[in-house]
């Protein structure tokens, strides 16, 4: 049962110009980056990166659809813009291309007329309860003979211009980017295994801490609230928000593998949350006592100390219309969707030829000097 919890809690999560090819490869080589691996060999059912197109086995789409009509209208233009923060990331730079499965000319694409493995992109309204934003992580790989449909889901909540969706505000696009990172494989960069050297969480200031606090004790279950904090099971159990700032264990009976970069950790990422994420006041107050996370020097015997400690932002900055994928995040689909294709190469063959080259499985990426986090299932 506790494998089975990990695979669940795993698997979903609760969100310039150009570089050269040659910026791309050097980023890849130096920036920081969390993310799932990619398969190959004898590690073919988990979920990693987006795989080849079968006709052009040199790009690596992730093709999306929309759920019903209404959530084409209400989300097409946020998830344009959204796109395009991602496009430093894509081809020619990689062989990432974000598109409609079916077909760039079809943007208003549904589902039903979709491939079973699409992205299923819905707008969750949110006045309806029971419904709530969520994002998968990466491809999930699937023997041929299952092929679920609608495996791959973003579940997003609108919070800017509920009434006019053809005006996306800039909160929305950075958070549905955020999202799309997810889908791509990218994990939150505050959940590292070794966050703990570079940052502080303070579990107390969520918003929702005194709630889960009181409804632990009145369970007579004999869990804590620090308990809670610390305890993916246990935050899972109560609907804790807590879950989505703990750290990843380096070792968790889980199908999949989870790989980060060994560098200096990335507070401009878009894959962080920010300082004052889920607290009980809004960013811009300036309080850093109420404060969720914080970033302090890098020291193993550091202690907390909050005159020591800063504020940061997921992508970078404050204002949500400056946020955009870092260095790493770039980075790191770039090692993800490697482009070896015939524009590189001139033969269609060789679009595969380097793939053990970026493979992110365990073997290969410590055989680069990189760590994981979490080896992969085997038979599963």
């Amino acid at each position: 049962m506790p494998s089975l919890i990990w695979l669940l809690l795993l698997f979903i999560t609760l969100t310039t110009a150009c570089p050269s090819p040659n910026h791309t490869l050097h980023l890849q080589n130096r920036s920081p980056w969390f993310s799932i691996g990619n398969s190959h060999g004898t590690e073919p059912y988990s979920n990693n990166a987006w795989p080849p197109h079968t006709a052009a086995p040199w790009d690596r789409p992730l093709c999306y659809c929309f759920v019903k009509q209404t959530d084409y209208t209400a989300l097409n233009n946020l998830l344009k813009s959204a796109i395009k923060l991602w496009e430093p990331a894509m081809t020619p730079y990689s062989s990432l291309k974000i598109i409609p499965d079916c077909g760039r000319a079809k943007v208003d694409c549904l589902c039903e007329k979709a491939a079973p493995d699409s992205l299923h992109i819905s707008d969750v309204d949110p006045s309806d309860g029971n419904v709530h934003g969520m994002t998968t992580v990466g491809y999930w790989h699937q023997r041929p003979e299952q092929h679920t449909r609608g495996r791959h889901i973003i579940a997003f909540e609108r919070l800017e211009n509920r009434n006019d969706p053809s005006k996306p505000g800039p909160y929305d696009v950075a958070t549905l980017a955020h999202e799309i990172g997810h889908a791509l494989g990218l994990e939150h960069e505050h959940t590292r295994p070794d966050r703990d050297e570079y940052i502080s969480f303070y579990c107390n200031n969520l918003r929702d801490y005194e709630d889960v606090k009181r409804r632990i004790q009145q369970s007579g279950s004999g869990d804590t609230i620090q308990k809670a904090c610390t305890d993916h099971a246990t935050a899972h159990k109560y609907s804790f928000s807590a879950f989505a700032f703990l750290k990843t264990p380096t070792r968790a009976p889980s199908i999949g593998q989870f790989a980060w970069s060994g560098k200096t950790f990335d507070f401009e990422s878009l894959m962080i949350y920010g300082s004052y994420e889920g607290a009980t006041i809004p960013s811009g107050q300036n309080d850093k006592s109420k404060t969720v996370m914080l970033k302090h020097p890098r020291s193993k015997t550091w202690r907390a100390n909050p005159g020591l400690e800063e504020e940061f932002f997921g992508g970078g900055y404050a204002e949500a219309v400056r946020r955009k994928p870092s260095e790493g995040d770039l980075a790191r689909v770039a090692q993800l969707y490697p482009n070896y294709g015939p524009k590189d190469k001139g033969d269609p063959g060789d679009a595969r030829a380097g793939q053990e080259k970026w493979a992110g499985t365990s073997g290969g990426l410590e055989g680069r000097g990189w760590m994981v986090a979490v080896e992969t299932g085997r038979g599963m």
